[in-house]
């Protein structure tokens, strides 16, 4: 526009002398980065071009923008064109801050890049839920070995399998895979057009979804899938839809693979892996020619499978009894194998693998924060505005109230938070402000202030009905111990009972439910859902059904559709115990424990998802490869340990289907007997015995090597950075008038000091509850005496409970 000879649009209207609106002279980014590559600064820092929007003060003090409307409006640009636009775009940057969301310069930029995110968004627990239904179908489907031929699974009295097996038909399992993956390419590609960041991740998890629909889609045609037909692909790749859809297990997988990848560790493994292969050699010429050495030492890789599981303690003392019981000098060569490769190097191990984590886990979080804080940077450039010629930039009260209106806060309450942030009245916020105020403003409007007169009274009527529903739940469970005997000794169920004991019961569910929808008025819905109150609302739901249930229909009604009382007395019984949380929690030491567990509930999450794909993975290459194989009938077996062992055989530990594989898997896992079960699969192997016995060892090596203890050292190096440092690394703030009333007649603080507050949080980055973790105020201003003064000294403790 400026080449042809036209000012831009704001220009024009400056020098007509109109006045844009706030949200224009606000618009816009005060650095390069909103102006996609645009030179910093304004047009009329150059000389001899004409006054524009040039990011300084105008003559009349009114803001001016750091670069204007001509450089968000340009053709062909995918910044805002409006400002509208710009804090549309600034408020779905923060959501991606606040949920580590990656995203580029290009991201979120268009109307239609919005509205696909604001999709995706409103999906995601769809798609979840859509995904765990997905991953679980497996389970009672027809197994994968059974797809060649018809009624080829064999009869389930020679064919051990589990109940849940073949429940499902694959004419409407296949479907039903069909229409999934469709919603997760559909997600998938919606996630990646609103959020402009394609990578390889998303082009492998794409490409995957794709030939897994195109295997389901060949399957209802032909019954088997893509060639060739002795692989069913599309079992074999529901493990990595997972995983392009799980951010978890991919996060773990990022984390542990460089972590023991490093140098030391490899060396370590080796070294582990060359003791093992002398010691064999050592126990092969020790015990050649013995009975010993006939049991356990016949070949080479006798030697080394006797050692390798003797590694894992699953056969000792069996091992060496033999020996043993012709020379006890033979001890030292066992026991200097366990001490050398258990105690000494697989410790050291351990110890290596958890300095290298804790350095790669302090890389990521580091990388993490540095990008979320140019996320919110970004944000903070499509809403800055600069005051006087060489002031810092900051947004504007206007804007501030426009983002806060996008992200559903209150304009009074939006006006509060301002003004409590330390901005005078027509003032600006500047960016470091802005990084901690940003994602708890993502997080939803807070609950409402007990100073309200409309709700002045509810913290203190919450105490009381608090209190109340303590009581009851200690009587209850006086009750309930001695209707335990009454159950344990007699045949008589708990429902018939005593009138006032019925009452009782029935009185503390009503209590229960009270008592939560109180604290949902009260609390707001981001702070209603912590621990205290979803156990709460889980014990008050199931337990008041049941009681209600029992006392209108009677055990025998059809509701219960011929179920045997005492199964209801003995479900009764443990929902009413279950309440016994409550009373701990009403001691400290009891709480702060399980608040130190919930706060590495996301380091054992996301270690659990790698367990989960791990497990499903080799459940779904095991029932492949050993299904079917397994049989009664088979006489290799009847003549093996595993025909025999547990007085009944392991005929049930099989890869017949997919259930069965689970659990085989938990077995090896334990590693208790687990050489048994390796065994019995190498015996049934196709190929020869080296394929059950690698199979097993491969799935021990990821389990133990790599998850487990990498869970190890995440949750001493969570329980570390806990215990050392308890404050978070940024802070979060919450409405300064929440404590107004407090403030004024307990600490004499003004509700502008009562500023950060500072929550604990997990190696994971999850958060915790706002109000009931016992967190500590940080304000800006020093306080007198130089005094720290906590939430409970602030605030009333009922209101915090």
């Amino acid at each position: 526009r400026r080449q042809k000879g036209r000012a831009p649009p704001l220009a024009r209207q400056v020098r007509r002398g109109a006045s844009p609106g706030p949200l224009q002279q606000q618009a816009g980014c005060a650095r390069a980065a909103s102006c996609s590559g645009a030179q910093m600064g304004g047009v009329a820092d150059r000389p001899g071009e004409e006054p524009g929007c040039d990011g300084g003060a105008g003559h009349d003090g009114s803001f001016r923008l750091a670069c204007g409307f001509d450089a968000l409006q340009q053709p062909g640009s995918l910044q805002p064109r409006t400002a509208e636009d710009c804090v549309a775009r600034a408020a779905l940057l923060t959501q991606c801050a606040v949920d580590d969301t990656a995203v580029g310069r290009d991201s979120l930029a268009t109307a239609r890049q919005q509205q696909a995110f604001r999709a995706v968004q409103v999906c995601k627990p769809l798609v979840n839920l859509l995904l765990g239904i997905y991953m679980g179908t497996y389970f009672f489907e027809v197994p994968s070995w059974c797809w060649l031929e018809e009624d080829s699974c064999g009869k389930e009295g020679t064919v051990p399998r589990s109940p849940l097996s073949s429940t499902l038909p694959l004419y409407i399992s296949r479907p039903f895979q069909m229409f999934c993956l469709l919603s997760f390419i559909g997600y998938t590609l919606a996630e990646q057009h609103a959020l402009a960041t394609w990578r390889h991740r998303q082009r492998l998890s794409l490409a995957v979804a794709v030939f897994a629909l195109l295997d389901v889609a060949v399957a209802c045609i032909n019954g088997c899938g893509l060639p060739p037909r002795e692989i069913c692909w599309s079992p074999l790749l529901r493990p990595f839809v997972f995983l392009g859809l799980n951010l978890s297990v991919r996060r773990f997988i990022g984390n542990a693979l460089p972590a023991i990848a490093s140098r030391t560790i490899v060396d370590l493994v080796l070294l582990q892996g060359a003791f093992l292969l002398v010691w064999a050699w050592f126990g092969l010429l020790l015990f050649a020619g013995t009975s010993e050495g006939d049991a356990y030492f016949s070949t080479y890789g006798a030697s080394l499978l006797s050692l390798f599981t003797l590694f894992t303690t699953a056969n000792f003392p069996d091992v060496m009894m033999i020996a043993y019981s012709a020379s006890r000098w033979v001890v030292a060569f066992f026991c200097t194998y366990i001490v050398i490769s258990l105690y000494v190097v697989f410790n050291v191990l351990l110890a290596a693998l958890f300095n290298s984590y804790k350095a790669r886990m302090q890389q990521k979080h580091e990388s993490l924060s540095d990008r979320s804080d140019h996320t919110l940077r970004l944000a903070f450039e499509l809403l800055a505005a600069r005051g006087a010629p060489g002031a810092e930039a900051g947004i504007a009260l206007e804007t501030w109230t426009a983002l806060c209106a996008r992200l559903a806060w209150d304009g009074r309450a939006a006006e509060d938070l301002f003004r409590a942030l330390g901005a005078r009245a027509g003032g600006l916020m500047p960016l470091e402000v802005w990084r901690q105020a940003a994602p708890e403003l993502a997080g939803g409007p807070p609950a409402p202030s007990p100073g309200d007169p409309a709700r002045a009274g509810a913290p203190r009527a919450l105490g009381v009905l608090h209190s109340v529903v303590d009581a009851s739940v200690v009587a209850s469970i006086a009750v309930t111990v001695a209707h335990t005997r009454d159950y344990v000794e007699g045949e008589r169920p708990v429902w018939r009972c005593a009138w006032w004991a019925r009452a009782l019961h029935l009185a503390v569910c009503a209590l229960y439910a009270a008592e939560s929808a109180l604290r949902a008025a009260v609390l707001g819905r981001r702070l209603f859902w912590s621990h205290r109150c979803l156990v709460d609302v889980l014990l008050a739901l199931a337990c008041g059904a049941l009681e209600g249930l029992l006392c209108a229909a009677g055990p025998h009604s059809a509701v219960w559709d011929g179920a045997d009382p005492r199964t209801l007395s003995r479900l009764l019984l443990l929902l009413r115990a279950a309440r016994v949380e409550r009373v701990l929690w009403r001691f400290s030491r009891p709480r702060e424990t399980l608040q130190l567990l919930l706060a590495l509930v996301g380091t054992f999450r996301t270690a659990g998802a790698a367990l989960f794909f791990i497990f499903y993975l080799y459940s779904t290459v095991g029932v492949q490869v050993f299904g079917g194989r397994i049989r009664l009938d088979s006489s290799a077996l009847h003549g093996s340990e595993f025909g025999v062992a547990g007085h009944v055989g392991y005929w049930t530990n099989n890869f017949n289907d997919f259930a069965s594989g689970v659990v085989v898997l938990f077995e090896l896992m334990v590693v208790n007997n687990w050489y048994v079960i390796a065994d019995g699969l190498a015996l049934v192997a196709p190929g020869g015995r080296y394929v059950g016995w690698l199979f097993c060892i491969s799935f021990y090596f990821f389990i133990h090597i790599v998850i487990l203890n990498v869970l190890v050292t995440s949750v001493v190096e969570s329980y570390e950075r806990l215990r050392v440092s308890p404050k978070a690394s940024a802070s979060i703030f919450v409405e300064p008038c929440v404590f107004r009333q407090e403030a004024e007649d307990e600490s004499g603080l003004s509700p502008q000091e009562l500023l950060f507050l500072e929550p604990l949080r997990s190696l994971s980055g999850s958060r915790w509850s706002r109000l009931d973790e016992g967190l500590l105020i940080r304000r800006r201003a020093s306080l007198e005496g130089g005094q720290a003064h906590s939430v409970k000294q602030l605030m009333s403790r009922r209101y915090v409970t």
